[in-house]
């Protein structure tokens, strides 16, 4: 701990197998390569964290397709934050390159609908106010990863896909009705909801508190066979536990999320 800071760890000025990982996925890390303080020119210690945000979260995040996200944040001894105070702007360069892996899985991929061949690595670039993409990025599909180099670090990275997957002419109908358990879960304010159907009809997907009192009606009418997702902002709704049902002629199925905000 650092400040009121949690997660991350040292960079040390000659050590080059500093690894910092994303508390939530260690599969997510950053290693800074030895001579990063510029030969003296910076700390000898700096102390930096990875943090993974909620795609609904992540500031400037509107009319991009993200499905995994994350703030950089690198402490002075003091506790501020270098990436936001000291003139930085949100970005800091290094006398050496960082080398960063992005990890994602099959349900975030299925969940909001990404094309694996459109996939894009970007940084907010706060000079020019927009998402730039990182040109160097390899993407490994056998190991759901994304890695690159830089010396530039930015406070804002998100993994996004350029166009959502269609629906394949050969895609086989499906045999029975799911609801599937929303993602992300727990959420704030925003997840996605799955359900399919094996035939065309009616349906009503409703939201409920833990008191069983109806509090929206997420979806409903004349929908066609076949998977539909729909995506739930809760900001007006308080913290605490919540279910979502869905009814058709012949189906009732309800599953429990949690809101934390």
């Amino acid at each position: 701990m650092i400040g009121n800071n949690y997660g991350g760890g040292w960079m040390r000025k000659n050590n080059s197998n500093d690894k910092i990982f994303n508390p939530y996925d260690e599969n997510d890390f950053m290693m800074m390569g030895s001579g990063w303080n510029m030969g003296g020119m910076m700390t000898d210690s700096m102390f930096a964290r990875m943090l993974e945000l909620n795609p609904y979260n992540i500031p400037n995040g509107n009319g991009e397709n993200i499905f995994k996200c994350f703030e950089i944040g690198i402490f002075n001894s003091n506790g501020s934050n270098g990436m936001m105070q000291g003139g930085c702007g949100g970005m800091m360069n290094f006398g050496a390159n960082g080398n960063f892996q992005f990890h994602f899985d099959n349900k975030q991929i299925e969940a909001y609908h990404i094309d694996k061949t459109t996939m894009r690595v970007k940084y907010w670039n706060n000079q020019t106010n927009n998402w730039t993409t990182i040109s160097n990025a390899s993407i490994n599909l056998s190991t759901n990863t994304i890695t690159f180099s830089t010396n530039q670090f930015a406070t804002y990275f998100i993994l996004t896909s350029d166009n959502v997957t269609a629906v394949k002419e050969n895609e086989p109908v499906p045999t029975g009705y799911t609801l599937e358990q929303n993602y992300p879960n727990p959420f704030n304010p925003g997840t996605n909801i799955s359900y399919t159907l094996p035939v065309p009809g009616n349906i009503v997907l409703k939201i409920f508190d833990i008191t069983g009192r109806e509090v929206k009606i997420l979806d409903s009418g004349y929908k066609e066979a076949g998977r539909h997702t729909i995506t739930l902002n809760a900001g007006s709704f308080a913290s605490g536990v919540y279910f979502y049902q869905l009814s058709t002629g012949s189906f009732v199925a309800t599953k429990k999320f949690i809101l934390m905000k």
